[in-house]
């Protein structure tokens, strides 16, 4: 993951090689543990997303990969954002 400009990140993985991907989908939550919510309605089409971020407050992010048919993969790592007045804290982590 990495920052971009004051408010938001560039969340970004490594792109599924599967040849039936549909696309992906961005989890989100406020707590390591959850509960997370869709960050986005749709299906994601390419291996990251720009989010916002609440500055000085920590943002948790995890995906997972969506095949032709609909089914979904399992969760991937949850990694944590931190934001401090506009620019990231640190760099992002996994926490799981």
């Amino acid at each position: 993951m990495a920052p971009n400009g004051d408010t938001g990140v560039r969340i970004s993985w490594d792109p599924n090689t599967e040849l039936d991907l549909a696309g992906y989908r961005l989890y989100r939550s406020s707590n390591q543990g959850g509960p997370f919510g869709q960050a986005t309605s749709a299906v994601l089409v390419c291996p990251w997303y720009y989010a916002q971020a609440t500055p000085m407050d920590i943002t948790y992010f995890k995906v997972t990969a969506i095949d032709r048919s609909g089914n979904e993969s399992a969760y991937s790592q949850v990694v944590a954002v931190y934001m401090n007045g506009g620019k990231r804290g640190g760099p992002s982590i996994p926490v799981e």
